[in-house]
């Protein structure tokens, strides 16, 4: 009757605590809900401000760090505008100038040649005719000076007087040569420039001294000229200067000689200070980048009260997103709201799918959701440091520890989107940095969840920060190389991000005893703890009750073994064996396995006081652990690794010693349970039955060990201990074989010494 009055209150405790619970879980969702869809409001509408261009405004403060890009273009411009054009004296100008000069003198040099036959056979045609000419003059002065002959026989008559001969046209030695139009083109064609006639006429007459003067001369002048170097915009003037030092009376030229000069001078004359494009934009290029970026620090005014506002200072303000729009942007809001919506249904979703023992659990639910409002905030709170620095790793490792994998895996997937968001995403759209961030995010927390669940110790958090740490760096770092950015903000962004694993993991170290203690969880680390031998009770077990010690020494390598072999908490399968007889310190002596010599007190009381003294050892041990402040999961192993199976021994010693054997009730010979409710504890059940069986087998084999350990389960499940916990058929088939094992180690045949005269 008591019995079904302890299950009567056991039902309504559940039902009132499942109200309870769904009272909580609204609760929590509702806080949830409430607390991302205010950060991220926060991180997509700053705060804004009614203000124009041009009006007197008030302290407006940068909300980050913001560049004055308006004012930043026009000092670069300014910078650019300042450099001067950047010239490069070209040598092979210098040389094609000269060349071609010397080509010209030569010309010049032909054509006086040229000049000089035309001039010699002139004159070579004027002797001719002077001699001619004195030819015609002897001759007809010959003629006049002659006798007349006699005419006529014998007799002289007189001569008539003859006519006089006319004398011939003297030649005109001294005559200018008239040069011809056919010798003018011929010399044109000669000269490599264009002179006129009378400068053609002029060259070929010059003297031979004046003309080597203005070779030389000019010859100088252009060497002189050239090697100083002359820029295009300066030729012309150049030129003047060279035809003025021409006409200066010190070289005493004739006007036409100095114009044959400026000829050759301003027809072959050329810029050699050429201007150097490439070299003019690397020095502007150089000016530009040694100007510094005016930046608005995170905090700084940007906006001082009674200044106006200027053109540039309202871009910023826009760009920072605090200039008030009229109305309400409707979009942004409605789809803030989605967002929020969203990406925590599909968390739920995705923890309904893979984890919903975890979620029907309340314990673990709140611990969830607090844990997400705990990065929520301090995302939140190192963002406004620097993005980079969010320390989303801490989330992934409590609930990797406190929970699972799965669940971590999913909530990393989560925090992810959110540290983007936070990070500027929600104001600028995806940008490079939003993107590199939560690849860092998923990156790192995978690691980091990888690295705690294969070495549940609390260096490892340490180990697995600095991985994390590590990883994100490299992952924003690279990013950054793809962005090409600067390297102060690359190097900045790496060592944020490698903060943010350190800091995580200095955060989840902190807080872990708080989620430990407050919610009764267990973690791998808190088991190691457990397991230690020098923790006060088992040191009290091996001192006070040694072979419950030992016992349970056993009984963890087998639970152990077991649950590996089935998946199940390996840690929590040890522990719980460690600590699942701790009951029997209160009356060690009653339990056979501590008791020394034949004696055995269970002979002198009644079989019922012993089952009542046998069974007490639950709640004495549950007693013990409340006053240790044993974990939930501990406690559980203590009371269940029993369930409500019967102490046989006394059961049967009762009914051999009763008259009325039908009146001896079974039911009053039993643990009171409850059954296991775990894999662990089913596990910690056999491991216990199968360690005390074995040890009493008369010498043990493998094959006597494996069949009792069948036995045994076969026992325990037609009794029904396994009906509330997770256990397969399959899972006991697995937990036979690891059985097996273990304790044929333990148990292994030794190979018989013959004697030798001394202990082996």
């Amino acid at each position: 009757m008591s019995r079904e009055r302890r299950k009567d209150r056991t039902h309504v405790k559940r039902a009132g605590g499942s109200l309870r619970d769904i009272l909580v879980r609204v609760l929590l969702l509702g806080v949830v809900l409430a607390v991302t869809g205010s950060v991220l409001y926060l991180a997509a509408l700053p705060f804004q401000y009614s203000i124009r261009e041009g009006d007197v405004g008030t302290d407006i403060k940068a909300p980050r760090d913001i560049e004055d890009k308006y004012t930043t273009e026009k000092n670069k411009q300014a910078a650019r505008d300042n450099v001067e054009d950047k010239y490069r004296q070209d040598d092979n100008v210098t040389k094609d100038v000269i060349t071609r000069i010397e080509q010209c003198f030569i010309a010049m040099d032909d054509v006086r040649a040229f000049g000089q036959s035309v001039l010699e056979a002139v004159i070579a045609e004027r002797q001719e005719a002077i001699e001619a000419y004195n030819e015609q003059e002897r001759i007809r002065q010959e003629r006049e000076a002659a006798p007349l002959a006699p005419t006529g026989t014998g007799a002289a008559t007189a001569r008539p007087t003859p006519s006089p001969t006319p004398a011939p046209t003297p030649v005109p030695i001294d005559d200018p040569i008239e040069y011809t139009d056919e010798f003018i083109d011929e010399c044109s064609d000669i000269l490599p420039i264009s002179f006129t006639r009378e400068d053609i006429i002029h060259l070929v007459t010059l003297a031979e001294g004046e003309y080597e003067s203005l070779k030389n001369e000019v010859s100088q002048l252009v060497s002189t000229a050239m090697q100083s170097g002359i820029k295009s915009e300066y030729l012309q003037n150049r030129i003047s200067q060279m035809s003025s030092e021409l006409m200066s009376p010190v070289h005493g030229f004739s006007q036409q000689t100095q114009r044959l000069g400026m000829n050759i001078i301003s027809s072959y004359m050329q810029a050699n200070f050429l201007y150097d494009k490439d070299a003019t934009e690397d020095a502007r290029d150089q000016a530009e980048a040694a100007v510094a970026k005016i930046v608005y620090k995170r905090g700084q005014n940007i906006v001082r009260e009674g200044e106006p506002v200027t053109h540039a200072q309202y871009l910023m303000l826009e760009e920072l997103g605090l200039i008030r729009k009229e109305g309400v942007d409707w979009r942004i809001l409605s789809g803030l709201i989605a967002f929020t919506l969203l990406i925590l249904s599909t968390t739920a979703l995705c923890l309904m799918l893979f984890e919903r023992e975890t979620l029907a659990d309340i314990r673990r639910f709140s611990v969830l959701c607090l844990i997400h409002l705990l990065v929520l905030l301090t995302a939140w709170g190192a963002n406004q440091i620097h993005p980079s620095l969010q320390p989303m790793g801490m989330g992934v490792l409590l609930v990797a520890v406190l929970i699972n994998r799965r669940s971590a895996l999913i909530l990393n997937m989560l925090w992810a989107v959110i540290a983007a968001f936070l990070s500027g995403g929600g104001r600028s759209g995806i940008s490079t940095g939003a993107l590199a961030l939560t690849a860092s995010v998923l990156v790192s927390g995978t690691l980091g969840i990888y690295i705690v669940s294969h070495s549940p110790q609390r260096t490892t958090f340490l180990y697995a920060g600095a991985a994390m740490g590590v990883v994100g760096a490299v992952i924003l770092g690279a990013f950054d190389l793809m962005s090409r950015i600067g390297w102060e903000p690359l190097l900045l962004s790496m060592a944020m991000g490698l903060a943010a694993g350190i800091v995580a993991s200095f955060f989840a170290i902190g807080t872990m005893p708080m989620w430990e203690s407050v919610f009764g969880l267990v973690t791998p680390m808190k088991l190691l703890e457990l397991a230690n031998p020098n923790q006060p009770l088992l040191k009290r077990l091996l001192l006070e009750a040694p072979g419950s010690y030992h016992h349970s020494i056993i009984v963890g390598n087998l639970a152990e073994s077991a649950a590996e072999a089935i998946g199940a908490d390996v840690l929590l399968a040890r522990a719980g064996a460690y600590y699942h007889d701790i009951g029997k310190l209160t009356r060690p002596y009653f339990f056979g396995e501590n008791q020394i010599g034949p004696e055995n007190p269970h002979d002198s009381i009644s079989p019922e006081l012993s089952t009542r003294i046998i069974t007490a050892h639950i709640r004495e041990g549950l007693a013990l652990a409340r006053e240790h402040r044993l974990p939930a999961p501990i406690r559980d192993a203590i009371v269940q690794h029993h369930g409500t199976t019967p102490v046989s021994y006394f059961y049967h010693k009762m009914k051999e010693a009763s008259q009325n054997k039908d009146e001896i009730d079974i039911q009053d010979f039993r643990y009171e349970g409850p059954r296991p409710q775990t894999r662990e504890a089913a596990i910690l059940m056999l491991a216990d039955s199968v360690e005390a069986a074995v040890r009493s087998l008369n010498k043990p084999s493998p094959q006597k060990v494996e069949e009792l350990i069948r036995s045994i389960i076969r026992g325990k499940m037609d009794d029904g201990q396994f009906s509330e916990c997770p256990l397969t058929l399959r899972d006991l088939e697995v937990i036979v074989r690891a059985f097996r094992t273990t304790l044929n180690g333990v148990f292994h045949e030794r190979i018989e010494y013959p004697d030798m005269g001394q202990a082996e």
